[in-house]
């Protein structure tokens, strides 16, 4: 069952009994509100954990003095230069904060962050973690104080790639080509290099793409596939990684001044929290492009040869990056790690779904580690999976337990009352119990897995009713049996293979489970 659930960011529902005003007094009985923005939805990706992280922890760290207003609509068009609107938004003291990205800062006239995007030097996450975690970081903040916007912490985010309606590998096929950049002047001087020209474009790149006049873009796969795109650009790079999106964790200069002494503090570690759980932090980026692949992404390698001439193509914008003295050591960083390479084996079809009855199911103990499991589904994952209609309802932050023999499996929604999340719990009546979805007992053999829910048990736990009978509550899922295989390696579960006797439980197949506890 499922629950209504509005969209709670820092406890925002109690915003109406908030100030927003300068200090608060000493006794700390008020509350402060930060109106922070975005561009993006929080972490709708599942590889954004620095600004979910700080949203959180900031209220976490101030024990509730903090309440956080999240904007996603002021900047969130969806235009090439939202973010860099949001960057002079913050140095303005319209917008408290928020967490642009290096990118946008030199188009906003805030100058100092531009080698972060320096082309074909940060090529990996754990170069992007050797960053965030340095005193380079530090460096890098420190050169936007006077600008009006307060840098309190770098975040890692996703690795950004070529993507093109027909493979880019080589300078060859730079030639010409009119190629998507972010309104960077660094992305922009890297395109031209190559021989291609930029674009600045927003959402409207797929317009460009149909109307022909457009040959690629510079993306990350996680967002690609969120924003619901396949083949629109469905040629990946998989060995060439353009440059990091680096998240700037910020406050406006004039907030940050306004603070009390144990505010700041507050700011301070909630950053620190943030930005460390963003080196913490998986970016399972082959899951990814599995479920690309199932919608008809292809995935090139370049070649050695055609790197190496991307490299020496783009050579005359490092030199002038140079001129920098942390560049030397971002290469330094770089060099260190190996690219990040996805390859083209990852492709895989799509979930196989069976209908099935059982008339035994076996009662052997399985296999799979005891423990909790957590597995995060986005509309635009599911839309990827390529199971088609039926993955309508399954969004939302989904928890497996499993422990001696029984199993559990709650759903906390990800959007807001009008959403689909947790199979439509929005529309159950308010305070409805509906955890766990389902509940059982779970055997195995082999690799072979058996799910079996007790609506009897669910009706013990939650608000629901079983048998199915004439009442005001509504009713509990009826018996069903799934039957998966399973694979788990260092902390992962992934469930494919799905026979079921009735609605199979897309949650169980749709995204690998992570272990938790």
């Amino acid at each position: 069952m499922r629950a209504a659930c509005v969209v709670v960011l820092a406890c925002a529902a109690s915003l109406v009994a908030c100030s927003a005003g300068g200090p608060q007094d000493k006794v700390g009985n008020t509350t402060r509100v930060l109106r922070l923005a975005t561009i993006d939805d929080i972490n709708d990706t599942g590889m954004a954990h620095g600004p979910e992280a700080f949203v959180q922890a900031l209220e976490e760290a101030s024990g509730g003095r903090f309440r956080v207003e999240v904007d996603r609509n002021e900047f969130g068009d969806g235009n090439a230069g939202d973010e860099s609107r949001l960057v002079e938004a913050i140095a303005r003291g319209e917008v408290d904060g928020g967490w642009p990205t290096t990118r946008a800062f030199a188009a906003a006239g805030v100058g100092g962050l531009e080698v972060v995007e320096a082309p074909l030097v940060l090529t990996s996450y754990d170069a992007v973690r050797a960053l965030v975690v340095s005193e380079v970081a530090t460096t890098l903040l420190g050169r936007l104080d006077g600008s009006g916007v307060t840098g309190l912490a770098l975040a890692v985010g996703p690795l950004r790639r070529p993507f093109g309606v027909e493979p880019i590998l080589g300078p060859e096929d730079w030639a010409g080509a009119r190629f998507r950049s972010y309104n960077s002047p660094v992305q922009d001087a890297a395109i031209e290099a190559w021989g291609g020209t930029p674009v600045h474009a927003g959402f409207e790149w797929t317009r460009h793409v149909a109307q022909g006049r457009l040959a690629g873009v510079e993306f990350d796969v996680a967002q690609y596939y969120v924003n619901g795109q396949t083949i629109e650009a469905g040629h990946l790079t998989g060995n060439v990684v353009l440059w990091p999106k680096v998240y700037v964790l910020s406050l406006s200069e004039e907030l940050y001044d306004d603070l009390t002494t144990q505010e700041r503090a507050w700011v301070d570690d909630a950053a620190a929290r943030a930005s460390r759980a963003s080196v913490e932090g998986s970016y399972d980026e082959d899951r990814v492009v599995e479920l690309l692949c199932r919608d008809g992404m292809e995935v090139h390698l370049a070649s050695r040869q055609q790197v190496a001439r991307l490299r020496e193509a783009v050579a005359p914008v490092l030199a002038d990056l140079a001129v920098d003295p942390v560049l030397a050591e971002l290469q330094v960083m770089g060099d260190q790690q190996e690219t990040d390479t996805l390859e083209p084996e990852s492709c895989v079809q799509a979930p196989v779904i069976e209908h099935a009855q059982f008339e035994r199911v076996p009662t052997d103990e399985v296999g799979i580690p005891d423990g909790v499991y957590r597995s995060r589904l986005t509309t635009g994952m599911l839309a990827a999976t390529g199971i088609g209609p039926r993955v309508d309802g399954w969004s939302g932050s989904w928890t497996l337990t499993i422990r001696d023999g029984t199993y559990a499996i709650d759903c906390t929604p990800l959007s807001g009352v009008m959403s689909n999340d947790c199979n439509f719990a929005s529309r159950l009546p308010d305070g409805f119990d509906f955890n766990p979805r389902e509940v059982g007992r779970v055997t195995g053999r082999g690799d072979t897995a058996w799910f079996v829910h007790d609506p009897e048990r669910e009706e013990a736990l939650t608000d629901c009713t079983w048998p199915e009978r004439p009442s005001d509550r509504e009713p509990c899922y009826p018996s069903v049996v799934s039957e998966v295989t399973w694979q788990y390696d260092d902390g992962t579960l992934v469930l494919s293979d799905l026979r079921t006797n009735l609605e199979p439980s897309i949650d169980l197949i749709a995204g690998p489970w992570t272990r938790i506890d």
